[in-house]
């Protein structure tokens, strides 16, 4: 993707970079693991106590959810220039890049009497 409008019909979110193909980059595979156990014991006749484990990404796998998709901006100074056609491409030394992940393991542990 690019930084600016580079065909010029007034929309920069549909405009890909010359020779890349539409959905070319994607993100990886999230996988998250979240067990729930609950156990529940009598204490009395009419009162009891019941216990909860839950996790969330149990494995701690670090998913991306967000990266940099910007791989091109246009420069004025034709040092900068890739490609020798106008608009002049300056290639992103971020791209591709994580900006954010999914949370971390969590671990709950709770007891609620009734």
């Amino acid at each position: 993707m690019v930084n600016f409008d580079l065909n010029g019909d007034g929309n920069s979110c549909s405009d890909r970079t010359p020779g890349v193909g539409r959905n070319t980059f994607r993100l990886p595979n999230t996988y998250s693991v979240d067990p729930r156990v609950t156990k529940t014991f009598p204490i009395y006749e009419r009162m009891k106590v019941q216990f909860l484990f839950e996790a969330f990404n149990i494995f701690n796998r670090t998913n991306i959810s967000d990266v940099n998709r910007t791989q091109f901006s246009r420069s004025a100074s034709a040092a900068a220039c890739v490609l020798t056609t106008a608009p002049c491409l300056v290639p992103q030394s971020n791209f591709a890049l994580a900006n954010t992940s999914a949370g971390p393991r969590i671990i709950q542990l709770a007891a609620k009497i009734f």
